[in-house]
């Protein structure tokens, strides 16, 4: 049951999130012995959206065999 109801809620945050999570990393560049340079960059993780729909649907799937029993 615990695992039906975590699978459901991984799905549902990923069809909200499906479109993309993006954040900002900072990569430190070799410049010379005395000084670094970090240069932000812009990053973004996607999950496609059928990925979000069979987890759903697999959380949902457990949940209800997990209650007939």
């Amino acid at each position: 049951m615990l695992a039906g109801a975590t699978l459901t809620a991984l799905g549902i945050l990923a069809l909200i999130f499906g479109s993309g999570i993006y954040f900002t990393s900072h990569e430190k560049l070799p410049h010379d012995s005395r000084t670094q340079v970090i240069v932000p960059q812009d990053k973004m993780v996607s999950i496609h959206p059928l990925v979000g729909g069979l987890t759903l649907a697999g959380g949902i799937a457990l949940m209800v065999f997990a209650a007939r029993k």
